[in-house]
């Protein structure tokens, strides 16, 4: 899946996902749904925090 595809779902365009997937925008709720649904995954998913790196753990 590209940005491209994303912003395609979303009806954005493709730097409008961009500045959402970099921060520089918050996403909306709907906007978060509709990525969920578009990677069938639940929204929860979406919003857990990453697991740490190895270099995380290791320091």
């Amino acid at each position: 899946m590209s940005q491209t595809d994303l912003a395609r779902e979303l009806g954005l365009t493709q730097s409008a996902v961009s500045d959402r997937l970099r921060g520089r925008t918050p996403l909306r709720e709907p906007e978060l749904r509709a990525i969920a649904d578009f990677l069938a995954v639940p929204v929860e998913q979406l919003l857990e925090a990453p697991a740490p790196t190895l270099a995380e753990v290791a320091s």
